[in-house]
């Protein structure tokens, strides 16, 4: 089981262990960090867990029952803590037995497992660029970045309760965390747009640093950094209150940072680096 690292001062499958706070309480509870921070693979894990493929009107699900907001948290609570305790196997087991209550007719056992290891399996791409990520960042600023997904494990809990578990953590000389980093990768030509969501938020209020700095570094298969509006990008208040830069897939080098200029479409641009 990976080690943890306490965050004294005041987070679909990634092997973490984590301790979770809130304000400047700490709490030596584990909790797992819940973030998948790649919107599109929660969107299939939820479908998926629900038996089919969720819609509104004529293409809602007729097999699925909807939880309660209660049902709900206490899944997601449970999930979590399993998957905080390296207990993956339970994990799933957790969200079988939910998929079974809101579903009217779920799948076999067998059949749900191999849908969800084909899923993981389609998450080690987003894995792959998270790394790439990490690394190209790292370069441009010419600093060490630590893994945030293994080994000692850094979460943290919002004042909004939101917990959230960034890809990658720096720190300043006095082991203070002045960066947090989340990397972002589109595997389509859609209009993407990065939001500046309760994760975000979360991830620039876990700075230590009053002067730290929150990244989030974008790359995508098919780009179009010069489209009217470029995609993928940032929202506006994304773009606004964190630094937010692509990276090329092939070359694995920072090539752009983002510009905010409300008067353009989308919002800003691509400036070449």
């Amino acid at each position: 089981m990976d080690s943890v690292t306490p965050f004294v001062k005041g987070a679909e499958i990634l092997p973490d262990g984590s301790v979770a706070r809130t304000g400047t309480n700490y709490s030596g509870k584990f909790q797992g960090a819940h973030d998948t921070s790649k919107a599109s693979i929660q969107s299939r894990i939820s479908n998926l867990e629900s038996g089919g493929v969720k819609g509104t009107g004529s293409n809602a699900n007729p097999n699925k029952i909807k939880l309660t907001p209660e049902r709900e948290k206490y899944y997601r609570i449970k999930i979590d803590e399993a998957k905080a305790r390296g207990d993956y196997k339970e994990a799933d087991n957790i969200r079988y037995n939910r998929h079974c209550e809101e579903t009217k007719e779920p799948l076999e056992r067998k059949e749900w497992d191999v849908k969800r290891e084909n899923l993981r399996k389609s998450q080690e791409r987003g894995r792959e660029e998270e790394i790439k990520g990490r690394k190209a960042l790292g370069e441009h600023l010419n600093r060490t970045l630590e893994d945030n997904n293994s080994g000692k494990v850094v979460t943290y809990t919002s004042s909004e309760g939101h917990l959230t578990r960034p890809d990658s953590i720096g720190r300043n000389a006095k082991d203070e965390i002045d960066l947090v980093h989340d990397h972002k990768h589109k595997i389509s030509d859609k209009e993407h747009v990065i939001h500046n969501d309760s994760q975000m938020r979360a991830e620039r209020e876990m700075l230590e640093d009053k002067n730290g700095s929150h990244i989030v570094t974008i790359s995508s298969d098919k780009p179009d950094l010069n489209g009217i509006p470029p995609h993928p990008r940032p929202s506006g208040p994304l773009g606004k209150d964190s630094d937010v830069y692509y990276t090329d897939p092939n070359s694995g080098k920072v090539t752009h940072k983002w510009e905010n200029n409300t008067r353009l479409p989308g919002g800003g641009r691509w400036k070449k680096l």
